[in-house]
């Protein structure tokens, strides 16, 4: 067990509202490599601080049976370097020991004695302060106890943590010290106090000392925000967030953009954009908003780098949209020339395609006079946005029967024709509109009309829309 003075560069978090940084070894001590580290007190001739691996106490031998008087000191755990009988730093009486050959964790002289470190250490780079060991002392709460102490000068000394004792086994035991946060020097020891008398029970004695804290945060992340915060639910979105970088970013640092859950928590977070960058300066990461995310108020977005880590969360809150729920009038038949009025509702402005057959492409009602059966669609935006669509189908219906002329009381002869048509109308003075659409419905205005006679350019199948006393009929006609 050696003992190791390290200064690490620190990988750092920052968040948007605090840092929270990774520990580092300042100071470690299994007390395997002597007494360098440590101003030992204490004399010959009274209690003293010794570094060794004494561990046998005083047994008394009647020959028949033995009486043990001071125990021994007990074996360190499996976790200490060097267990279970390694170097530890405890009390000694080292008159006993000489006299007596019990040289364990023993004392009898009056007094308070003292075991310090010997270099201070600088902790001016450094926040979260605190010192870990194993101890054990049995001791008494009145009349044999210990305490860890730090100092800021080694001058002026202060208590910390509880008072060791009545600890038969070795225990472990971390104390915070914030006061030695950004101190230029820190120094510790161990003050072990008896009343000078000794009694079946062992001293204090301490393994495995290390001081750690945490580097002050050294690069930062800073005025990171996102080029926009509302989005909308179920579509794949960009966006940008542009941050400045301040600090010293390695070789092979990536920024990551990542959104959070619509709680705010970043458990499980998503990555949706990165930039490798060691730069300092004005930057940018591309990022995507997946269409999977739920609507809610509540996202956030953060920038983190890989090396050192640093992170920060972007202060304004991100939205994602419900989108509207938008509805169309039920599907509809007409017979072909007529027309139907198209609505829609649940948005704010309203775009439907294709446009053939409609009076207008925009707003919530429209005019449909298609020639052949059409399903429209609807796109409904709202205040934030965010779309959604319905259909509607407009059925075009362009048969008529023997029957219904009948009804109408109208006739079309010869039917098919190699010349023209007669159109027997019983009121040819009702007859206010006449129209010729192909088989495919297209419009078609190669045809004249004059008392009665219909005269079609062409040779196909033609249907003839007649509006007659406002009702519309339609007539089915073969030129060959």
């Amino acid at each position: 067990m050696k003992i190791v003075l390290l200064l690490f560069t620190m990988n750092v978090m920052c968040t948007f509202f605090s840092f929270s940084q990774n520990p580092v070894t300042l100071l470690q001590d299994d007390f395997e490599t002597g007494t360098s580290n440590w101003t030992l007190g204490g004399s010959a001739l009274t209690d003293a601080w010794v570094i060794d691996t004494n561990y046998q106490g005083l047994i008394m031998d009647f020959g028949f049976f033995q009486v043990p008087v001071f125990p021994n000191s007990p074996e360190q755990p499996v976790a200490y370097s060097g267990a279970p009988r390694s170097s530890y730093m405890h009390i000694q009486n080292p008159m006993l020991c000489t006299m007596m050959s019990y040289c364990n964790a023993t004392y009898s002289s009056a007094g308070t004695f003292y075991s310090a470190t010997a270099q201070p250490i600088d902790f001016t780079d450094y926040e979260n302060v605190s010192v870990s060991f194993g101890f054990f002392s049995q001791g008494h709460i009145d009349s044999a106890y210990a305490y860890l102490e730090y100092s800021l000068d080694s001058i002026t000394w202060n208590e910390v943590g509880n008072k060791l004792y009545n600890v038969s086994a070795w225990q472990d035991v971390t104390v915070s010290i914030p006061q030695l946060n950004g101190a230029a020097q820190g120094y510790f020891r161990f003050k072990w106090f008896n009343l000078g008398y000794s009694q079946a029970n062992l001293g204090i004695g301490v393994d495995a000392f290390k001081v750690i804290a945490t580097e002050v945060q050294t690069s930062f992340i800073l005025n990171a925000a996102a080029n926009k915060t509302g989005f909308c639910a179920g579509i794949t979105s960009p966006v940008t967030a542009n941050f400045e970088s301040s600090g010293a970013f390695s070789n092979g640092n990536v920024f990551s953009l990542l959104i959070s859950d619509a709680s705010g928590s970043f458990t499980g977070a998503q990555t949706i954009g990165t930039l490798n960058s060691s730069a300092n300066g004005n930057l940018s990461i591309a990022g995507t908003i997946p269409s999977s995310l739920p609507a809610g108020s509540n996202y956030l977005l953060k920038i983190t780098s890989s090396s050192p880590t640093v992170e920060t969360i972007l202060s304004a809150p991100v939205t994602i949209h419900a989108s509207p729920q938008v509805s169309a009038s039920p599907n509809q038949t007409i017979t072909l020339g007529e027309s139907v009025t198209l609505t829609a509702s649940g948005a704010a402005t309203y775009s439907w395609s294709p446009t053939a057959g409609l009076n207008v492409a925009t707003g919530s009602t429209v005019i449909a006079t298609p020639n052949i059966t059409t399903t429209y669609t609807v796109t409904g935006t709202d205040a934030n946005q965010c779309s959604s669509s319905a259909t509607v189908v407009v059925t075009v219906n362009s048969n008529l029967s023997v029957e219904d002329l009948t009804k109408q009381k109208i006739a079309v002869y010869p039917n098919p024709s190699v010349d023209y048509f007669i159109l027997d109308i019983k009121d040819q003075q009702a007859l206010s509109s006449i129209e010729v659409f192909t088989a495919e419905g297209k419009k078609f205005n190669g045809f004249s009309y004059k008392n009665g006679r219909l005269d079609i350019s062409q040779s196909g199948v033609y249907f003839v829309r007649l509006v007659i006393d406002n009702q519309s009929t339609i007539l089915k006609c073969i030129k060959e």
